[in-house]
């Protein structure tokens, strides 16, 4: 699902331009935060972190707030 993602991504941006992000972390049950990174490593991706110190997990509504143009320098 995340190669797929990252294909979308790579062909409206460009060739391979998806190699990092933050993903924001679902709210799915069983999901940890190690599966996510796994995931993101097998669609050969890095996954970054945020620059909180305390929760370097971004939450879906965060990501949301950030994607309509909010909360974001």
């Amino acid at each position: 699902m995340l190669e797929n993602l990252r294909d979308l991504v790579d062909t409206k941006l460009g060739k391979r331009s998806t190699t990092q992000a933050i993903p924001a972390i679902p709210t799915l049950p069983g999901l940890s935060r190690n599966d996510l990174h796994e995931a993101m490593q097998l669609a050969g991706m890095v996954q970054l972190s945020t620059h909180k110190q305390y929760t370097p997990d971004v939450s879906e509504m965060s990501a949301a707030f950030a994607g309509m143009g909010y909360g974001l320098c």
